[in-house]
């Protein structure tokens, strides 16, 4: 029973485990130049929420024939996953004009949050619209890569080589498990002391004194969809960063793809080389344990309790934000996370997912929280294609009770605070 898919899931995450003990070992050792960051372009007064864009690439461990999508990992005789040299990776940092602002007059560096991206998203989101926002509001500098596996530079392998042959979906768990990689290097790399924290570039120029825009306090991470997905696999192998926001997050890709809208026109696609309906689904169904190589089904059971050798979760938090009636990423497989996290929920939440005990406390230092935009229609039941999007994924990153309650938790000693009016999550949506 629950002992056998334990032991299944720890068998699975075996390759993954051995990949990041030995990035971990090779970034302890100093060896590699791992996390150096070369800085490609910088751009300034982008617009009235951007101040300043760097961008580059880092150094990371490479554990993949090539660093080029659609590669396999690398392994010895044993068929053990083993080091293959180095990679450059891309990263964008975003500093707004608030931070500008509290450095120039004296207030001091701000804190730094790492931005996951969403689905076969890129680096260049960390400074989008809805993250440039909270940047903004809350004087904030954001800090992304690419994950590499579910990401833009992926785009075109997934269609060429994926959908027309699912015989080759293992090259995207494996690729996962890279992506995975980067995103741990890319914490320690700017963490306080870390290679590419004190760049000249995320300094500013203050009468001649070159002051720095990143503080000295631990970072934090803030992803969405995707990005609120892979983050739960993130929280449970880090050893750099302990508070977390995954908006609009789940698990189990097997169940979310099928649910999604967004995977209607991929299955367009597919059906051109499998016609029948029921080949496709069991495709999609069967491919959890290549998914599981890296997506969080098999990790977020170690973000709060029994965790993972070499990870101390003592102080670990978890801010999980879901918007009602999200057209692409399933409720469904958001509740799933939160009842595999251990998470409770906000009395104040829009709506309260089986078998996951509710708050009733002011604040609490993780939490699951489910939002309700007022423009957002409910749902057909039962299997049911959907014909059109709405607002719950997209325009939940805009709303003030949901950004207030990030400022709350992403800072030193933050909690999750009920910031629903009137104790209630059903909200107004700002964006119409």
């Amino acid at each position: 029973g629950v002992q056998a898919l334990s032991s299944k899931l720890d068998y699975t995450r075996a390759a993954a485990d051995a990949r990041r003990d030995d990035a971990k070992a090779r970034w302890q050792a100093g060896t590699d130049a791992l996390g150096t960051c070369t800085v490609s372009s910088v751009e300034e007064d982008v617009n009235d929420t951007l101040f300043r864009r760097v961008r580059g690439t880092f150094t990371v461990p490479l554990y993949m024939e090539t660093a080029e999508p659609g590669a396999r990992a690398t392994r010895d005789a044993s068929g053990a996953v083993r080091f293959n040299g180095t990679a450059q990776a891309p990263f964008e940092v975003a500093i707004p004009p608030s931070v500008r602002d509290r450095v120039v007059d004296g207030t001091g560096p701000a804190r730094g949050i790492m931005h996951g991206h969403g689905l076969l998203g890129a680096a260049n989101q960390t400074s989008s619209g809805g993250v440039r926002v909270l940047l903004e509001r809350s004087a904030m500098v954001g800090f992304g890569t690419d994950y590499w596996g579910l990401s833009e530079s992926d785009l075109s392998f997934l269609l060429r080589s994926v959908l027309a042959d699912f015989g080759n979906f293992d090259t995207m768990g494996e690729r996962l498990m890279q992506g995975t990689i980067n995103s741990l290097v890319l914490m320690k790399a700017f963490a306080p002391g870390g290679p590419c924290a004190d760049l000249p570039e995320l300094h500013v120029d203050v009468d001649g004194d070159l002051r720095p825009v990143l503080d000295a306090d631990p970072r934090y991470y803030y992803g969405i969809s995707q990005g609120g997905i892979m983050g739960g696999t993130l929280a449970a192998l880090s050893d750099t960063i302990d508070a977390y926001v995954l908006q609009v997050g789940a698990v189990n890709y097997a169940t979310l793809v099928r649910r999604s809208l967004d995977f209607v026109q991929y299955d367009v696609l597919m059906g051109i080389t499998y016609r029948d309906k029921l080949d496709r689904d069991w495709f999609v169904v069967s491919s959890q344990p290549i998914w599981s190589l890296a997506e969080p089904e098999a990790y977020v059971g170690h973000i709060l309790r029994d965790p993972l050798p070499g990870v101390n979760v003592a102080n670990r938090r978890v801010l999980f934000q879901v918007s009602r009636y999200d057209t692409e990423v399933s409720n469904v497989a958001s509740d799933m996370a939160a009842r595999d996290m251990g998470l409770g929920a906000l009395d104040s939440s829009a709506y309260l997912p089986w078998n996951v005990p509710v708050i009733t406390e002011d604040s609490t230092p993780s939490a699951f929280v489910s939002f309700w935009l007022d423009d957002v229609e409910p749902l057909p039941l039962g299997s049911v294609q959907l014909a059109s999007d709405n607002s719950a994924h997209s325009d939940l990153r805009f709303q003030t009770p949901v950004l207030e309650q990030i400022e709350q938790f992403a800072r030193p000693g933050g909690v999750v605070v009920d910031t629903c009016p009137a104790n209630s999550c059903l909200l107004d949506n700002e964006r119409r």
